[in-house]
């Protein structure tokens, strides 16, 4: 299935009474902290074009640094095929002893291939100690 997809990682998303979407913190390239762990909560803005009407089964995937991923499927509508679909999502835990990078990848309707959504690189700098 052919569709085109963007992503956005922020602090938080906020729907507006007009029906529009404010993005709080929004995160570009990577993030880096002087811990020797990161621990944050993010949100997930994705947008998908070109998607046929009907509903549709996406499997999003998160592989951070350890390798380990999760899967979470969702169910999408579409009732106008013109018209993007946007999935929201808030509070997706980003915790992580080693740098690296979170990937998250995603599939509709059961195809083969995963496709790369978006990505963050932590990078963990412990500061030594005097």
């Amino acid at each position: 299935m052919q569709c085109s997809s963007n992503a956005i990682l922020c602090e938080s998303v906020r729907r507006e009474h007009d029906g529009k979407h404010t993005l709080v913190g929004a995160v570009v390239g990577g993030l880096e902290t002087d811990q020797n762990e990161f621990d944050e909560k993010l949100s997930l803005f994705a947008s998908f074009d070109d998607l046929p009407q009907g509903a549709h089964k996406l499997c999003l995937r998160l592989t951070p640094p350890s390798k380990h991923p999760q899967v979470t499927q969702y169910t999408l509508q579409v009732d106008d095929s013109d018209q993007a679909i946007l999935l929201v999502i808030s509070g997706i835990p980003f915790k992580t002893s080693n740098s690296g990078f979170f990937i998250f990848h995603y599939q509709f309707d059961g195809e083969k291939r995963w496709r790369k959504l978006i990505s963050l690189e932590i990078t963990l700098s412990q500061v030594e100690s005097a």
